[in-house]
């Protein structure tokens, strides 16, 4: 009996200090992440942000001789959801399906996205458009989207 009590009182003073080993190692390891999120910068924060965001798109385009990346931020096309600028993803007070949506230019995507949902972009006005796609839109629609906001 006096062994057997031996052996566990040796067992428990094992695990006591197993118990130990691991609250410490637990504990180093909390503080280095710590560390290691204290090391990030707002930046890269605020690329884990967007990325994040299941409404954010980078797409590639040809300016010039180089490809440039392009990011845009989409509006879902259900009724009622908030209208989303697609340069700084801020939402306004619009939402979709109403009136106010008429004030948009409007552009659906269909090449980006995963397939099933369309891009859906809205801009105050195609140079908005063009400025960010850094593309043209022809005269031709630039003066019906005026005609029809005026409507």
């Amino acid at each position: 009996m006096a062994y057997e009590d031996a052996h566990i009182s040796e067992s428990e003073s094992e695990s006591d200090n197993e118990i130990e080993v691991e609250t410490a190692s637990v504990v180093e390891s909390i503080a280095d992440s710590n560390a290691s999120v204290k090391r990030t910068s707002k930046r890269q924060m605020e690329k884990l942000m967007r990325l994040s965001d299941p409404d954010y798109y980078v797409t590639t385009r040809r300016v010039g001789k180089k490809m440039k990346e392009i990011a845009m931020y989409s509006t879902t096309c259900n009724p009622g959801r908030l209208i989303r600028d697609p340069v700084f993803g801020t939402k306004n007070s619009d939402r979709v399906g109403t009136l106010a949506e008429r004030n948009y230019f409007r552009v659906r995507m269909t090449t980006i996205g995963d397939g099933t949902v369309p891009v859906t972009l809205y801009y105050d006005c195609p140079e908005a458009y063009e400025k960010h796609m850094r593309t043209t839109v022809s005269h031709e629609v630039k003066k019906e989207w005026r005609a029809r906001k005026n409507i």
